[in-house]
């Protein structure tokens, strides 16, 4: 085997450049096509370079022959990594992958490597090229199999060629073609920056002491270890004067501080969901960024210059336009035990007095043992009892026990839980965004109590923007409309792309990262996921660098 040396990358060492990153192909004991020379790249590609050469990082979103045939093509199949400084560069930008929370280890093949001697060496650092662009791009997992999610069939999916395009670019520049792959999603860009400074904090520390309850005012010997502990964490200036045991007020602002960044309950007190968050090891923050940064680049992939975004967890809403924010509102969405469908679509429709049909959710496990218990209750919230039809139907010709063929509807109106507006989208769940009367449940701590839809704070503001392109003569339409109390709908040919997703982590305005509660508990099952491809990543470079010495002692 060529170039049989030692190479140095990250803590460990890996010999032998020629294995591969992630989903990597079996290495066989003696690559067949080792030792063809460069001008038989063409030949190798016909004949598959996979089973001609072995070893390849293979992609997730199409072939990596297909791949790789289109790259050489754009370059007529000329050799790409002969030259030691070009080499050089597609390293530096690889490395840089690290504030991206991408794995180095997925592109040690590379990392390690010298300029290709041979067709099989060149063409295996093509493959960890084309991996490096589709997992910058697309993303290194496949996230709507771990978070399913909903997404409407008239909407395009992210094309698999745009690896190939993107790739084709580094012919001739490969920042540039870096630089383009990399989500421009501002969300992105920003939580990017905060990850690179969270590089900084220490690996390992002593953990605070369990106790009681640190209520302001109150002395402990564990003061100390806390104003301690928010200064690594940036809460607390290290010229802010802290008593030695005494719960100052300074320090209880530094708590306030902290909590709201960790998604927790802003109480001033240190309880044992504080002192967990006090004690969390950088590690597993990092892994958590991590994480979130892979799920803005699906959603980076999935979005588009006008776009509507909430985030489920966060209890936020924001709309892009020319792929700037030009509106943000507080949202409520989905109780863990009924969940806001995660889904991709268009808003298509504004209705105007909204109607409330009362899902079959919400009909059996809400209304019906409050109509069992009081019929009177139908009338006391307004509630129709109807046919599938929409005719009128008797209550008391109900048999409530068991009732067949009936809905409930509440007229528009001051107590209807939709309030004054609604905005429609395809999708198959009973789930849209609305307007609502109750406005005091946006001053509580949790934004994850409904029954599925979304409540938008500023529902007023979300149908200002969406109507802007309208003339003034229709604008007073729809405004006279709103007024008459019935209902109206409004259709939007034009309305933006909807993304309903999710994610527990991004940068605030300081670059601090701010953490948000993790109500459905998908956090734990992408981090696994992350991780196993990870750990199976680094058996398989043990694997490999194992066979690759061998080869090189006989």
């Amino acid at each position: 085997m060529d170039d049989c040396r030692l190479h140095t990358f990250g803590t460990g060492y890996f010999t032998c450049a020629l294995f591969a990153g992630l989903a990597l192909a079996p290495l066989p004991a003696r690559a067949q096509s080792a030792g063809i020379p460069l001008e038989g790249i063409a030949e190798v590609l016909v004949a598959s370079a996979q089973l001609q050469c072995g070893a390849l990082a293979l992609l997730r979103t199409l072939s990596i022959d297909e791949a790789l045939t289109a790259l050489y093509q754009a370059n007529r199949f000329a050799p790409l990594w002969q030259d030691a400084a070009r080499l050089a560069a597609l390293q530096r930008e690889l490395r840089e992958l690290v504030d991206d929370g991408l794995v180095l280890a997925d592109y040690a093949a590379a990392l390690a490597a010298t300029p290709a001697r041979d067709t099989c060496a060149e063409l295996r650092l093509s493959s960890v090229y084309l991996l490096a662009i589709e997992q910058l791009s697309q993303g290194r997992l496949d996230l709507p199999a771990i978070e399913p999610r909903w997404q409407a069939a008239t909407l395009p999916q992210p094309a698999a060629s745009e690896v190939i395009d993107l790739a084709q670019r580094g012919v001739q520049d490969l920042r540039a073609a870096f630089d383009a792959a990399r989500p421009s999603l501002p969300l992105y860009r920003e939580l990017r920056a905060a990850f690179a400074h969270m590089h900084q904090s220490p690996a390992a520390r002593q953990p605070i002491p369990a106790g009681p309850t640190l209520l302001p005012g109150a002395s402990d010997a564990r003061v100390a270890q806390i104003a301690q502990r928010l200064r690594e964490e940036n809460f607390l200036d290290d010229a802010a004067p802290v008593p030695a045991a005494t719960y100052s007020p300074e320090l209880q602002r530094a708590v306030e501080f902290f909590q709201e960044y960790r998604g927790l309950e802003i109480d001033g007190r240190v309880g044992p969901q504080t002192l967990a968050a006090l004690n969390r090891a950088p590690a597993q923050a990092l892994l958590q960024v991590r994480v979130n940064l892979e799920r803005m680049r699906w959603l980076d992939a999935q979005g588009d210059a006008d776009l509507l975004l909430v985030n489920v967890a966060g209890g936020d809403m924001r709309l892009y336009q020319a792929g700037k924010i030009v509106w943000r509102s507080r949202v409520l969405t989905g109780q863990p035990a009924r969940p806001t469908p995660l889904l991709v679509s268009r808003i298509d429709r504004i209705t105007l007095n909204p109607s409330w049909t009362v899902p079959p959710t919400i009909l059996k496990e809400d209304k019906l043992p409050q109509i069992r218990a009081d019929l009177g209750f139908l009338a006391d919230n307004e509630l129709q009892v109807l046919d599938y039809a929409g005719n009128p139907v008797d209550p008391a010709q109900v048999d409530w026990t068991n009732p067949v063929g009936i809905l409930l509807r509440q007229a528009p109106g001051p107590r209807n839980p939709l309030g004054a507006l609604a905005f429609r989208m395809a999708s198959p769940f009973s789930v849209y965004l609305h307007d609502t009367p109750a406005r005091d449940l946006f001053t509580k701590e949790l934004s994850n109590i409904s029954s599925g839809c979304i409540r938008v704070e500023d529902a007023e503001g979300l149908a200002e923007q969406l109507l802007a392109g309208r003339s003034s003569q229709e604008r007073a339409e729809i405004a006279r409309l709103r007024v008459d109390g019935a209902t109206h709908e409004v259709y939007l040919p034009e309305g933006p792309r909807l993304i309903i997703a999710y994610w527990t982590a991004e940068a605030a305005r300081d670059g601090r990262v701010k953490f948000f509660r993790d109500p459905y508990a998908l956090d734990s099952t992408l981090i696994n996921a992350f991780e196993s491809t990870r750990a199976a990543n680094a058996a398989a470079l043990s694997d490999a660098s194992a066979a690759v010495a061998m080869e090189c002692h006989r």
